[in-house]
């Protein structure tokens, strides 16, 4: 007498499932009994009025290479993982992992740790500390890395003209150099990072200048930034920070050199680049010398693929 009972609640068990298996198909609101965003298929949200004290927790995985799907069974595209595996020599540490369909990357922010901070001035000279981030875990290994203390000062009294500057251009003249080093590369598939800074004074009070601080690499223009500054004061001075990079250096010795070239200027004032103007009192060369690091890294051989 009970089968027709335990039939009808197996019936309506599946009508149920159908129904939530269709509802699961459209958009859906989670922690709320609002409406979700017309442009949300996922919408999280705890309170009515859209906010939450809570968050979103990803999968917690422990990845094994960033060229390996493990442990899902193949490469996503577009999947999200948090990952729980430290390994320094395999280019994993925790946190948010993305996959583009061949290979897992991830999604770090700087810390502001020792050794990955740099910092920015402004026009009080206040310094502002950041972290730049280089995005070079996923199968690479750090090969070589420096902070170069050999640099070159520079007068510069003339301007060398406006204009665009492409990648591949071939160094000149205009351009005078701050830093030089030699980087050895053996595998062409590689990733260099640089971060700089260059500071720069007038003798006089008033006057904009307009420059541009290039990478070359083997005399070729790899990366440029260009900027202007409107000096003010006595003796006024200023700095450029720079976070260049470049990639797929060729095999052998690969010259770099990090250059200076003054654009424009509403005078043909004195410009003094690394160093102090000789008769100013408010900075000495020590304040003003000029810093650059580099970090360079090549794929390592057992992640091609």
């Amino acid at each position: 007498m009970k089968q027709p009972k335990n039939c009808i609640k197996n019936f309506i068990l599946i009508v149920g499932c159908v129904i939530t298996s269709l509802s699961a198909q459209g958009q859906v609101t989670i922690g709320s009994n609002r409406e979700p965003d017309k442009d949300a298929l996922l919408d999280l949200r705890e309170n009515e009025d859209g906010t939450s004290i809570k968050g979103f927790f990803l999968p917690r995985v422990y990845l094994q290479k960033v060229n390996l799907p493990s442990p899902l069974t193949e490469h996503q595209e577009g999947m999200f993982v948090y990952n729980l595996t430290e390994n320094t020599a395999l280019s994993l540490r925790k946190g948010v992992y993305f996959n583009d369909g061949y290979r897992w990357h991830n999604l770090f922010l700087g810390s502001g740790r020792a050794g990955d901070r740099l910092v920015l001035g402004n026009d009080a000279v206040t310094p502002v500390w950041v972290a730049p981030e280089m995005p070079v875990a996923d199968g690479f290994k750090l090969v070589e890395a420096a902070s170069l203390t050999e640099f070159s000062s520079v007068v510069v009294g003339t301007n060398d003209g406006t204009g665009t500057y492409d990648k591949g251009t071939i160094y000149s003249n205009s351009w005078h150099p701050i830093f030089e080093t030699n980087i050895d590369v053996s595998n062409q598939q590689n990733r260099l990072f640089i971060t700089a800074q260059v500071p720069y004074q007038s003798l006089e009070t008033n006057l904009w200048v307009s420059y541009a601080v290039g990478l070359f690499v083997n005399d070729r223009l790899e990366a440029v930034r260009v900027s202007a500054y409107d000096f003010t004061g006595d003796s006024p001075f200023a700095q450029e920070t720079v976070i260049f990079s470049a990639e797929d250096l060729a095999e052998g010795v690969s010259s770099v050199k990090l250059c200076f070239l003054r654009r424009n200027s509403s005078s043909t004032t004195t410009l003094y680049v690394g160093m102090s103007v000789p008769s100013a009192s408010n900075a000495n060369d020590f304040m003003l010398r000029p810093a650059m690091s580099y970090y360079f890294y090549e794929m390592e051989e057992l992640n091609k693929f």
